[in-house]
């Protein structure tokens, strides 16, 4: 949890510029990654969508964050297995 906190903060400073509560037509989509489960997603004012993934119960999760303009890799977890970038859609996750 306090991982997922300090990654939080980092994004949000990092896009601080950004204007809150405004959300363009696309958002990343979380993609599949290898065989870990999709435990959980998110969508940031910022701009950004949080991929939470779980290889296996009891295991640290995988977080990958992606910016919702381009789906390029913002941010990952202890895991270095993030794709480097993602397709965008209009169907985004609900809010974190």
């Amino acid at each position: 949890m306090k991982t997922l906190l300090t990654l939080l903060a980092a994004i949000t400073s990092l896009n601080s510029y950004t204007l809150v509560g405004v959300h363009a037509a696309s958002c990343a989509i979380c993609p599949s990654l290898g065989g870990m489960k999709l435990a959980g997603n998110c969508h940031f004012s910022v701009r950004v969508t949080l991929c939470q993934y779980q290889n296996a119960p009891g295991t640290v999760s995988t977080l990958c964050f992606y910016d919702d303009n381009n789906g390029a890799l913002k941010n990952k977890g202890f895991i270095a297995s993030c794709p480097n970038s993602v397709t965008t859609g209009s169907q985004c996750s609900p809010d974190c």
